[in-house]
């Protein structure tokens, strides 16, 4: 058992510590990969990595077709991510792309992508074109892309999470979010906007020709030509789809689910969504070429549409294939639709349309009111900014029913609240306090010395609740977690603090305000805190070493305020993470060390990071660059990436930084 434990902890350790590759614009693929010596195309990457490794990729545009070569594993996932904050993108201008994704996943299974850009795909953005398993597309950004900008075809296990899809099908087919004969996904938290014309394709997320056990939630689909969210079974059985809490606003249809080539639709829940600005909310419809659109099992249930309609026709629910059955249209709220709130054109089997709030019934041919409808005003706070909170006053509170409906509503506040449940995305759950003017005064401090700071902020509530108590979280600056603001009339509230010294970086404080009535309101108060550590003078004597003999290079620095340890970062020419040596008042720090010819260090210029560290265990990091060159070999062109190649006397270039030397160098070479 102590044998299998200590195995255990091995194998848990070397999952901690896999391998991590870097890609720049001025890297080199003939290089080791290294954050000192990067690769200069993605692609490298694509062909080096196996299960478990990441990519960070720098800064910069990358004009490159992307092929994934290797899987991941089952918890051990291959994942190409931007470096930090940094704005990689991928551009597809002149590539030409017969039929994939510009980042194409290339039937490769368990890969993760985020934080990258595509552009101008000649055809797909990120695609899988069959097959594949467990891919992520997470935090990515496309634009300009003929067709979709995220595709999936014949995969399963695949999550679309928290990415923009911008301008795609333009103008080709397809949809601008497509997944086709895919099983077991999610696509949630995207936005989809600014779709291309039109003619072709370019509806906003589509679930088609087969897929099955899915999600579409959390997604925002606007300024669109066509159906913001399509569930079209094709010719397949299509099932177990699940499509809620999504804003649609500004397209063609909001939603629509249909079977364009006879494939039966079922089970599809669609719940907690809002459209309008929509020529019709949610359709039920018989679109296509083939002559029959069988579907069976669709609920519509707890839905706000408003303003739907274009010209003279429209309205909020459309149901008109006779091919339905068992639909169920519940506590929905249907208001100020153009034609019609709720319209069914042919008889549908199983139907049953009730407790509805439609406002205003417009006589329109085939419109129903249902059976235990409201007729009513919905009173949302401000439909006219795309707020649709219910007033207390609506009589959509406590008037819809439990049967089928979520259990939780488009805030995800948990349904019912109170007396029954509500009709509409959302529920009711009390007049909430809001917040306005979170300020910190100063709201940039160093962290050399004691600050004082006051925060404000404003606290409201409508109607006759007030505001009870108003809380600021300090903890992150040493503070209470419930430090109570004091009220200093009418709805204002302040609180002075002494921020102690404190480590740096954005420090975003909760603000809490408590209602009489139990709700609460949430906001956050900025406070920037500046490191006071300062790096200076560096120097590195000599700024150029050989890799053919041993180089003793000598680092210095001052690094000021209460410093407790400077470190650097040699791993760049084959040392490691080590402690330079204080020589005095915790100001100059040095520390030598011999570049071996036997450490195999390639040519460039090698990041130095030096690192200072003060007594809170804040730190900020400086660097510089000692250039490596190989001293042998006919003369190459110069490449500000590394000098290679090139016969020279280093005791000329003794002391001077490397820049300095290189200018130096390029002089001697031209004459």
């Amino acid at each position: 058992m102590k044998k299998l434990l200590t195995l255990m902890i091995l194998l848990k350790a070397m999952s901690l510590y896999s391998q991590v590759y870097y890609v720049a614009t001025n890297g080199n693929d003939g290089w080791t990969g290294g954050f000192a010596d990067p690769w200069e195309t993605i692609q490298k990457a694509a062909n080096t990595l196996t299960a478990g490794e990441t990519v960070y990729i720098r800064g910069g545009t990358y004009k490159e077709k992307v092929a994934c070569a290797n899987s991941g594993t089952p918890g051990n996932h291959i994942t190409y991510s931007a470096y930090l904050n940094e704005k990689v993108t991928i551009d597809g201008d002149g590539i030409n792309i017969p039929w994939d994704g510009l980042f194409d996943f290339n039937g490769r299974d368990y890969i993760k992508v985020t934080n990258l850009r595509v552009i101008k795909s000649d055809c797909f953005g990120f695609g899988a074109w069959g097959s594949s398993i467990g891919i992520i597309v997470t935090h990515c950004f496309t634009s300009n892309t003929v067709r979709s900008g995220i595709v999936f075809y014949q995969c399963s296990n695949i999550i679309i999470d928290n990415n923009e899809v911008r301008l795609a099908c333009n103008d080709g087919d397809w949809e601008c979010i497509s997944v086709a004969q895919t099983a077991d996904f999610e696509i949630k938290n995207n936005s989809v906007l600014q779709g291309g014309p039109g003619n072709n394709g370019g509806e906003g997320i589509d679930v088609k020709d087969g897929s099955r056990n899915g999600k579409v939630y959390n997604n925002h689909v606007y300024d669109l030509n066509k159906i913001g969210i399509y569930v079209d079974a094709w010719d397949k059985w299509q099932y177990n789809i699940e499509v809620y809490n999504n804003l649609v606003h500004d397209c063609e249809y909001g939603i629509a689910v249909v079977s364009e080539e006879g494939g039966l639709l079922d089970d599809i829940r669609i719940f907690n969504n809002i459209a309008y600005r929509v020529y019709c909310g949610i359709s039920i419809g018989d679109y296509g070429l083939g002559s029959y659109h069988p579907m069976r099992n669709i609920k519509v249930i707890n839905n706000t549409l408003y303003d739907c309609g274009l010209g003279t026709w429209g309205g909020g629910i459309y149901c008109n294939n006779e091919e339905a059955t068992n639909v169920i249209i519940r506590n929905n709220i249907c208001s100020m639709g153009k034609s019609f709130q709720i319209a069914i054109d042919h008889p549908v089997v199983n139907l049953t349309v009730d407790y509805n709030l439609i406002y205003s019934y417009k006589g329109y041919a085939t419109e129903t009111r249902g059976v235990n409808y409201v007729e009513a005003d919905p009173k949302f706070v401000n439909p006219s900014v795309g707020d649709f909170y219910l007033q207390d006053i609506s009589s959509a509170i406590n008037n819809g029913t439990s049967t089928y409906a979520p259990t939780f509503d488009y805030a995800y506040k948990p349904r019912p609240y109170g007396a029954g449940h509500d009709i509409g995305a959302y529920e009711f759950v009390g007049v909430l306090p809001g917040m306005q003017n979170e300020e910190a005064s100063p709201s940039v401090i160093t962290n050399d010395k004691v600050n004082t700071v006051t925060f404000t902020a404003t606290a409201i509530i409508a109607g006759s609740s007030t505001i009870t108590n108003v809380t600021i979280n300090l903890s992150s600056i040493g503070g209470s977690a419930n430090t109570k603001m004091t009220n200093i009339g009418g709805f204002n509230w302040r609180y002075t603090y002494n921020v102690p010294i404190t480590t740096s970086g954005g420090k975003n404080l909760a603000v809490t305000a408590m209602a009489n009535n139990g709700e609460e309101g949430y906001g956050n108060i900025a406070l920037a805190v500046i490191s006071s550590i300062q790096i200076e003078n560096i120097t590195i004597t000599p700024s150029i070493a050989t890799n053919t003999t041993d180089t003793s290079v000598v680092f210095k620095c001052k690094a000021k305020a209460n410093i407790t340890s400077v470190t650097l970062n040699l791993i760049s020419v084959g040392g490691s993470r080590v402690a330079m040596t204080n020589k005095g008042g915790f100001t100059n720090w040095q520390y030598t060390f011999t570049v071996r010819s036997s450490f195999g260090v390639s040519p460039g210029n090698k990041q130095i990071i030096f690192k200072a560290t003060d007594s809170i265990a804040d730190y900020k990091e400086a660097e510089s660059i000692l250039l490596v060159v190989q001293p042998s070999g006919p003369p190459v062109p110069w490449d500000i990436k590394g000098i290679s190649y090139l016969s020279w006397n280093i005791g000329e270039y003794e002391g001077i930084n490397s820049e300095d030397a290189l200018s130096k160098l390029k002089t001697k070479e031209a004459n």
